[in-house]
C-alpha cells in the first residue's frame, strides 16, 4: 500500500541551528529510505511551506512510523500528516481491463 506524507510548517519556530541540523539529518534520512524502497519520491513545494513524500508500507501504522522517524519531524521543525493513498495507476500499472 502507498501513503502520502504531507509535512506542514504549522509548529512554533525552532532556532536556526536546530533547523539546520534537522534539515541535514532529514536529507540523510531520505538518502537511506529511497534506495531501501520505503520512499518512492520526495520534494517540497517551491516556497518550502510544505513537503511531501510517498511511502510504501504494509500498513498505515508502519507509514506513520516511517514519517515519525524523519528528523524534520523528530526535531519538531514540521508536523507530519500521513494519508492512505489507493493508487489506481502509476507508471502504466494499476488499471485492469
Amino acid at each position: 500500500m502507498w501513503y502520502l506524507m504531507l509535512s506542514h510548517t504549522d509548529l512554533p519556530p525552532v532556532s536556526a541551528e536546530v533547523a539546520k541540523e534537522a534539515l541535514t539529518n532529514h536529507f540523510a534520512f531520505l538518502k537511506r529510505q529511497h534506495p531501501a524502497g520505503k520512499i518512492l519520491f520526495s520534494r517540497s513545494t517551491p516556497d518550502r511551506s510544505r513537503g511531501f513524500y510517498v511511502i510504501k508500507a504494509g500498513s498505515h501504522n508502519e507509514a506513520v512510523t516511517v514519517a515519525a522517524e524523519d528528523p524534520i519531524h523528530t526535531y519538531n521543525v514540521r508536523s507530519a500528516e500521513v494519508i492512505d493513498w489507493e493508487v489506481h495507476q502509476i507508471m502504466g500499472a494499476g488499471f485492469k481491463d
